[in-house]
């Protein structure tokens, strides 16, 4: 690919498949039964939204500052941005905008 290709690509560099396979993420055996977990945990508390509801916020913020942490930790490593996005099922400038300085 030559200057002006590369250019016209977003100055991109086509990455190999082998360094596509290195990079991938490793599967995360312990997601289900973590799910499971925490829907068991929670199924008290069906009987009571607000509470419930609270609880899920809760949740969802501390997932978000582990999503950060985990997305920084990625970066630092030299992942980019668009390998961050397919992991995380968004676009390369979702995953930038979202995340980026």
């Amino acid at each position: 690919m030559n200057r002006k290709q590369r250019r016209k690509a977003g100055n991109r560099r086509p990455v190999s498949t082998e360094a596509q396979i290195r990079r991938a993420p490793a599967p995360l055996p312990a997601a289900v039964p973590i799910t499971d977990e925490l829907r068991q945990r929670l199924d008290h508390l069906r009987d009571q939204p607000g509470l419930l509801l609270r609880q899920i916020d809760q949740l969802r913020r501390e997932l978000d500052e582990v999503e950060r942490r985990a997305v920084s930790t990625a970066r630092r490593q030299g992942t980019t941005w668009a390998e961050i996005g397919s992991w995380l099922g968004i676009a390369r400038q979702n995953a930038h905008r979202k995340f980026g300085p």
